[in-house]
């Protein structure tokens, strides 16, 4: 498990290294940690249903993306992700929905974990990483 504070310094590092303008460096633009795990029918109406506020080729999207993979590995559940100090992350709802619509994520109500990140999120954060390191 990891520290609530380490999920934050996670996301501040990612967005502000592939999008140096982004809100990623405040942990409430990219993500909530709460003292107990989320109400998963709300989570999961959010995942799927709003408006496409978020598009999934922005770099500040993209580098959300990179930091949610670190964070919660290949999966996540409503509930969100435990942390060692006891809270519980959940990653943004308009990033993830607009990775659920790119298929960068894929969302199976049925499965355990129910969302997990798909070779097309894993191609996409491969893409933006090596472009950064042919800039630098």
């Amino acid at each position: 498990m990891m520290h609530s504070r380490n999920i934050d310094e996670i996301i501040r590092s990612f967005g502000g290294l592939l999008n140096p303008d982004s809100r990623a460096r405040d942990r409430a633009s990219a993500c909530t940690i709460e003292d107990r795990a989320f109400d998963r029918s709300v989570v999961l109406d959010k995942w799927q249903n709003g408006p496409e506020d978020t598009r999934p080729e922005n770099p500040r999207s993209i580098g959300y993306l990179a930091a949610y993979a670190m964070i919660f590995g290949e999966g996540i559940n409503p509930e969100g992700v435990p942390t060692d100090d006891g809270r519980w992350f959940r990653p943004d709802h308009s990033v993830v929905r607009a990775f659920i619509r790119s298929r960068d994520l894929h969302l199976d109500v049925n499965a355990e974990p129910m969302l997990r990140l798909t070779d097309v999120a894993y191609d996409r954060i491969t893409a933006a990483l090596n472009m950064l390191s042919r800039s630098a």
